[in-house]
């Protein structure tokens, strides 16, 4: 008999298991190959993946894309955004500027933050001393 405070789970149809990331150490374009795998659960489950789940994809790794295309972010990628700020991206200068940092549609909060600690996370950025 199972006790009340069991919980089960069960995965049926296709799921997403796992996310994998992956550092780069190059741009350009590589090769992500699964030939064989197995997965297991907290419990009970071992099993082999199936053949046809398995196989390959390519990934691109692209360039540092700042808000202004230079290839590195600073106060003038946080202005911009700043003034595209509540904006839909699609409605941003998409000709000269990648105001959506956070793909979402939308130009908000997120998009700002993340652009700060890339300043902040930019050791080329000379602050004003």
């Amino acid at each position: 008999m199972e006790s009340s405070n069991e919980i089960k789970y069960e995965t049926t149809g296709d799921k997403d298991l796992i996310e994998l990331t992956f550092k780069a150490k190059a741009v350009g374009i590589g090769k992500v190959d699964i030939i064989k795998g197995r997965i297991a659960d907290n419990d009970v489950l071992e099993m082999d993946v199936a053949k046809e789940n398995c196989g390959e994809d390519t990934i691109e790794v692209e360039g540092n894309k700042d808000v202004n295309r230079t290839g590195e972010y600073t106060l003038l990628d946080l202005g911009i955004d700043a003034y595209y700020y509540g904006m839909e991206a699609i409605h941003t200068d998409t000709t000269r500027f990648d105001t959506d940092v956070i793909p979402d549609g939308i130009i908000d909060d997120k998009d700002l933050a993340a652009i700060t600690q890339a300043i902040l996370d930019n050791s080329n950025y000379l602050f004003n001393s």
